[in-house]
């Protein structure tokens, strides 16, 4: 017996190292003989594509659908590091459908240009910048240039009208976003805009003198507040990085699919797209208005606006959580998941009433890591080679529509997002799962049970790895972090073993009742199974009841 045990440790260890030897095959260490880049050899771009720190397998949504429409990239690079030619790996994966087979052994020199440029995507954030080639200073120049307002005048691909941007207001890694304007060819438009402008100024310094007719200033201020609303429903411009353009395209996909049927306009609104050229692209969208505390959810976070606690501010933070639960609910129904639920994506529209009454309302913003698995949730809204013509500009933008469209389901199904510095932000399944066993609103829930703890205690929570945010939860909760906390703290957990560490904050921010309730509902927004958490109608429907703003109308959900 000890013999044949030993005789199969050997085999074992051999089989092991024979593995070892195939994976690290010499062949693979400097050639480029099979995806051609320019800066890395086969086996850097195949061990990049295992990597788990950024991707995900597709087997890890449980979802057999997927190998119908897509093939898993990390079963492929890993069938090729063992020695199989990229053919072999496509006929190795039992698990791809037939058509889809056919289709990627058809197109093979397309799947190896996908497979390097989305291993290069991250690779080349490594190569080193030359002093004379364009690096820190040409990127400091660009942007320098960007808040110099681009002469142009856009139509829209939609409607036809025309605009122009303004003024700059801020730079991103998708673009830069400018104030825009409605160029309007009727001349008496902009005559009548100048004298709204006058009859404002006029407003203004009627309200400021001494009244000589309390009806003529009770005019002059309903004059002011009505047209302030008019010249403030301003449209914003964001003008798309070229290498972004795919992207930017189904993020206008997917917000147009939205806007179809949003009667609530829980979703800031995309008007049109403008294209300026083949590769400069436009995204045309309503501008809300800001408020003293900010324009979206962070900053009025930042601000500690929910943190004043008296009833007029608990009543916009209820108001706040309902808006986006009821928000989120008709996205999942829409098909869509947003995947990067945090409170920079909420935009806030606030404005005060003639009683000077605060009015706000809170709608989900930027679309651009979201996806569409179709409004059956069967998968068809997903970027695939087998959707690239339904789908159109969303799934490819060049001339090289396979290989587009793969990279566009790897970014669907397999890219890890969100990827934050503090695992815990990100739900604990990495991407979401079967419809037909978990509700696809659980991935996008459990990111806002995040939101309304960052609500509650002041805190941004998301962004946890400063150690200003660190030191600020600490100090509010009573709770230390661990030295691991970035990859070992996850929030449900702490909620359930020590939820008074929490319940003051959350009836300060939103009263007694309706803080005590929403606390349970954290938890299970932030329950590790997805299949455990609610769906944002329940939620919604718990908690309307509870909330005294939301009984009373105070803010109108338009």
């Amino acid at each position: 017996m000890a013999d044949a045990a030993g005789t199969f440790a050997v085999v074992a260890v051999a089989a092991l190292l024979s593995a070892r030897a195939r994976f690290h095959s010499p062949r693979l260490l400097v050639n480029r003989h099979v995806f051609k880049s320019e800066h890395f050899s086969d086996k850097d771009i195949l061990l990049q594509l295992v990597d788990a720190k950024y991707q995900t397998k597709l087997e890890a949504h449980n979802w057999d659908r997927l190998y119908e429409i897509g093939p898993c990239f990390a079963t492929l690079a890993e069938a090729m590091l063992c020695g199989r030619s990229l053919a072999e790996a496509v006929r190795a994966d039992t698990r791809i459908g037939d058509e889809l087979r056919q289709k990627l052994l058809a197109n093979i020199p397309a799947l190896a240009r996908a497979m390097c440029e989305i291993a290069e995507s991250y690779l080349c954030r490594s190569l080193p910048k030359s002093k004379g080639s364009k690096g820190a200073a040409s990127s400091s120049r660009d942007k320098k240039a960007s808040k110099q307002v681009p002469r142009v005048v856009l139509r829209g691909q939609r409607t036809g009208r025309r605009y122009r941007p303004v003024q700059f207001l801020n730079r991103g890694s998708a673009g830069v976003v400018y104030s825009a304007i409605r160029v309007d060819e009727d001349p008496n438009a902009n005559r009548m805009a100048n004298a709204l402008q006058r009859a404002m100024q006029n407003a203004e310094a009627t309200t400021t003198a001494e009244p000589r007719d309390n009806r003529l200033q009770g005019f002059g201020q309903r004059l002011r507040g009505a047209i302030s609303m008019q010249l403030e429903r301003q449209l914003v411009l964001k003008q798309i990085e070229p290498t972004q353009r795919s992207s930017a395209i189904n993020e206008y996909r997917i917000a147009s699919t939205l806007a179809e049927n949003d009667e609530h306009q829980t979703c800031v609104t995309y008007l049109d797209r403008l294209d300026e050229s083949n590769e400069r692209l436009w995204l045309l969208l309503r501008r809300v208005t800001p408020s003293p505390y900010g324009v979206d959810l962070a900053e009025y976070i930042e601000h500690q606006f929910f943190e004043i606690g008296d009833t007029a501010n608990q009543g916009i933070a209820q108001l706040t959580v309902l808006q986006l639960l009821r928000g989120m609910d008709y996205i999942s129904t829409q098909g869509v998941i947003m995947r990067d639920v945090k409170p920079d994506n909420v935009l806030i529209d606030y404005h005060l009433d003639l009683a000077n009454n605060p009015h706000a309302m809170s709608r989900w913003s930027d679309f651009g890591l979201s996806i569409d698995i179709g409004r059956m949730s069967d998968g068809s809204g997903l970027r695939s080679p087998l959707t690239v013509h339904e789908l159109g500009e969303a799934a490819s933008t060049s001339d090289d529509p396979i290989k587009d469209s793969l990279v566009a389901f790897w970014y669907d199904t397999q890219k890890l997002v969100p990827k934050p510095k503090w695992v815990g932000r990100r739900p604990p399944e990495n991407c979401f799962q079967d419809p037909t066993r978990v509700h696809i609103s659980s991935y996008d829930l459990y990111m806002m049970g995040i939101i309304t703890v960052s609500m509650a205690l002041g805190i941004d929570i998301p962004h946890i790895h400063k150690n200003d945010v660190k030191a600020a939860f600490e100090s509010k909760t009573g709770i230390g972090l661990p030295d691991d906390y970035l990859t070992s703290f996850e929030l449900g957990q702490s909620i359930r073993e020590e939820s008074e560490n929490y319940l003051p904050h959350f009836q300060h921010s939103f009263g007694d009742e309706f803080g005590a309730a929403l606390l349970r509902e954290t938890e299970q927004m932030l329950r590790h199974d997805p299949r455990e958490r609610p769906r944002p109608i329940e939620c919604h429907g718990r908690l309307a009841t509870l909330s005294p703003a939301f009984q009373r109308a105070l803010v109108p959900e338009q």
